[in-house]
């Protein structure tokens, strides 16, 4: 049976632009899938959920960290539109705010107008007490509100634009950026702050980037940054970049994807490589490319296994990890799974599935700190949670440590039982993740707080074949292979 779900972020219509679609989600088909080993894959998921009970509906958007506690995101209700798409309202002025890790959220008011008066773009948090929110008012256009005492009080500051605030980012309390749609002049208002918001410089046009199609715009909150480096895109798929931390511009080219997908975000790792990520309607698959940063050439990084849709990408700071969030079938919260390459693309390991949630957008501060969204099942359920990457035992293995414990896998080639045992001095929790040489995780295990384990692994229903067991903690990871 096929169920087909569209959604999308459209801009809500103001003078001299119109709507454009800033996100698809598409996905169908359920998939069976087959549970080997006879422990639980339930446990040791890696995402946290956490009902944050905000007083507006959310319908789950970027989480930014600025520290190790504090983290800023804002919500959204949305309409179904004429196109059968989710549409945003213009009803909320509220931001939420955790400085617990994500334990609790606190819903912050930054905006007393009447609903109907302009919407959120984007927000970004420096700490707890400093942040900075896009917003577009229909009778004032882009402004920029500014914290510094954790959303009591707010100012507002005009950045300089007389388009479209599309997103700002500040490098410290001092150094922002802000990125907008094409002016009159038809190139991108890009603009600059050195004094903490308070004045702003718009670039010149020769720096800038012209529109390449009538009704180009950017699309606000999707950009990323590594050093001197920005990437940010249109929703036209154009993908732009910047080497001197916005200064001047260019395109970044484009891979090469099937005719029919559509650029769903972007992501870039500590060495300034960018990564796209694809979702193609009629094909039901998705692909992932990187960007060589020296010649500019894009290479093709897409999992063995890329049926179903993208939801969430992020690269991992101080790390060569990619993770993804994916799902086959919007309808199940079973189908959502996610996706992890320790070494930038070349290979993929399902980390966890069978989540019960659907998660969406992601974003991290380091291996430890991160956060994914949850994307609300129909348009009269719009979600309370958030949901906070648990941090070890995962962590060595995303930061591709290893572990200095002695691993032993027996016996090898086992028949109906495998043993895997680990013998370690320190007391600590442990993953143990199956996979077969593809990456596609077939169980895996969660030891609470031990010194060491001897841990029995049911293998009779397993084709014959290699395999992978993966064991790994806080601080670091081991692989080895066996045979069936």
């Amino acid at each position: 049976m096929e169920a087909l779900l569209f959604i999308a972020f459209l801009r809500p219509k103001f003078t001299g632009i119109s709507p454009i679609y800033i996100n698809k989600m598409v996905r169908y088909i359920a998939l069976s899938l087959l549970l080997i080993l006879t422990y639980n894959q339930s446990h040791g998921q890696i995402w946290d959920s956490k009902n944050i009970e905000f007083a507006l509906p959310s319908q789950g958007w970027r989480i930014r960290p600025a520290n190790e506690k504090t983290a800023w995101t804002f919500g959204f209700t949305i309409t179904e539109d004429p196109f059968d798409a989710w549409a945003f309202t213009d009803s909320e002025f509220t931001c939420q705010r955790t400085i617990d890790g994500g334990n609790t959220w606190e819903e912050i008011t930054f905006k007393t107008l009447d609903p109907g008066s302009g919407f959120i773009c984007d927000i970004q948090g420096l700490s707890d007490k400093i942040a900075f929110l896009s917003y577009y008012s229909y009778s004032e256009g882009p402004l920029l509100y500014m914290t510094k005492d954790g959303g009591l009080n707010w100012t507002t500051t005009d950045a300089g634009m007389g388009s479209f605030l599309n997103w700002v980012h500040f490098y410290d309390v001092n150094n922002g950026l802000a990125f907008g749609d094409p002016g009159e002049d038809g190139f991108f208002e890009i603009s600059h702050t050195t004094n903490g918001g308070a004045t702003w410089t718009l670039i010149e046009s020769d720096h800038s980037i012209e529109s390449a199609y009538d009704n180009e715009f950017g699309v606000y909150g999707d950009f990323v940054i590594s050093g001197n480096y920005v990437f940010t895109r249109s929703d036209y798929d154009r993908i732009f970049y910047s080497d001197d931390k916005g200064k001047s511009w260019a395109e970044a080219g484009t891979p090469v994807p099937p005719s029919s997908s559509a650029l769903w975000g972007l992501a870039c790792n500590d060495q300034a490589e960018v990564i796209a990520a694809y979702n193609t309607e009629d094909t039901d698959a998705f692909y992932v490319y990187k960007r060589n940063l020296t010649n500019g050439e894009w290479a093709n990084i897409t999992p063995a296994d890329s049926n179903g849709y993208v939801t969430g990408m992020a690269a991992i700071p101080g790390t060569q990890t990619i993770l993804i969030n994916k799902h086959f079938d919007f309808a199940d919260d079973q189908s959502f799974v996610t996706l992890a390459s320790t070494d930038g693309g070349n290979t993929w390991l399902e980390v966890s599935k069978n989540q019960g949630y659907r998660t969406g957008f992601t974003q991290f501060l380091n291996a430890s700190v991160g956060y994914a969204c949850e994307i609300p099942g129909d348009f009269d359920n719009p979600t309370d949670n958030v949901f906070v990457y648990n941090g070890s035992p995962l962590t060595g293995l995303l930061t591709q440590q290893t572990l200095t414990a002695e691993l032993t896998l027996f016996p090898n080639p086992a028949v109906n039982e495998l043993y895997v045992e680990l013998k370690d001095d320190n007391i600590c929790d442990y993953y143990i993740y199956l996979h077969d040489l593809k990456g596609k995780l077939i169980g895996k295990k969660i030891v609470n707080m031990t010194k060491g384990f001897h841990e029995k692994i049911n293998v009779s229903s397993l084709p014959s074949g290699e395999y992978m067991v993966t064991v790994c903690n806080a601080t670091g990871f081991k692989t080895m292979r066996f045979v069936k």
